[in-house]
């Protein structure tokens, strides 16, 4: 028997399997099995997978429930004054008529229209504005929904760069060697416990390229997984070359990006005007990074 986590293999008889339940077991190849060491860390995972989906799933909700109140409320507000606007041009219309066949009666106060065509005018674009101070809002707020969607999607992701991508000619084969790359990275590198269930997928970003090597995507089975990661970044400066050379990074929104980028150039304008013992360099979670100041 072979375990599906630590790939190990196992005598039938000893892990108490009669030839019976070996013969069903090895016909069926939608079962799993795992042995005695490897369970316990596989239910483990399961249910850390479920929790995070539980949670995953609720937190979505209320911000769902949330952007659609809020909807319905800019949506309610919109309408109550599209409402107004009509009642209030309807009577401005009808005031601006009498006002005109009286003054048709009266053609020595031509003035008198002027100044009734302006008011009008003036009411008719502060509700105008209004109405465009409703729409900006609607669309700010669909702006922020759409971004914190992002986030969550990208929340279990990192980018690794400068990783040698292999030139296998099937996909299956340069995308087991990207996850064997990953496992090593991670294990041996960082000295971290990396199994195949942490490792969600891997993904080379950007169109292929025979001279350079494509930043790769990974996706994690979990955040406390892709902390630990980031958390061990600096291990790599005592790694072997393979594993040193790499960078890895957040996979980060495009405000996110927009915000790493402005940070980084401020810490390189304090670096500029304070050389000396000490570097400036961009830190922070994604989208609140700070130019923070270090020891060389």
């Amino acid at each position: 028997m072979e375990c599906e986590r630590c790939e190990e293999h196992f005598c039938a008889k000893c892990v108490t399997l009669n030839d019976t339940e070996y013969d069903m077991i090895s016909a069926r190849k939608d079962f799993h099995w795992y042995c005695t060491g490897c369970e316990p860390k596989v239910l483990q995972s399961i249910q850390i997978e479920k929790d995070v989906e539980k949670k995953l799933a609720e937190f979505m909700a209320k911000v769902e429930y949330k952007m659609k109140t809020l909807e319905g409320n800019v949506y309610k507000k919109m309408n109550d004054l599209e409402e107004k606007l009509g009642k209030t041009k309807s009577t401005l219309e009808h005031e601006l008529e009498v006002i005109t066949q009286e003054l048709t009666a009266r053609p020595n106060l031509p003035t008198w229209k002027i100044m009734v065509d302006k008011q009008v005018d003036d009411k008719i674009h502060e509700v105008n504005d209004n109405l465009t101070e409703v729409k900006t809002s609607i669309d700010e707020t669909k702006k922020l929904a759409d971004e914190n969607k992002d986030k969550e999607r990208r929340a279990r992701n990192i980018i690794i760069y400068r990783v040698k991508e292999s030139r296998d000619e099937r996909p299956g084969d340069r995308t087991a060697c990207d996850r064997n790359f990953c496992k090593g990275l991670f294990n041996d590198a960082m000295d971290l416990e990396c199994d195949n269930d942490d490792i969600v997928s891997t993904v080379r970003l950007g169109k292929k390229q025979d001279n350079s090597d494509r930043p790769l995507l990974v996706e994690l089975a979990t955040r406390s997984f892709k902390n630990e990661i980031m958390e061990n970044l600096f291990r790599l400066r005592d790694a072997d070359q393979v594993y040193k050379d790499t960078s890895i990074v957040h996979d980060m929104t495009q405000a996110e990006r927009e915000q790493c980028k402005e940070t980084v150039l401020e810490a390189r304008r304090l670096q500029a005007a304070e050389p000396g013992e000490y570097i400036y360099r961009a830190r922070g979670p994604p989208g609140k990074m700070v130019a923070v100041k270090l020891r060389k």
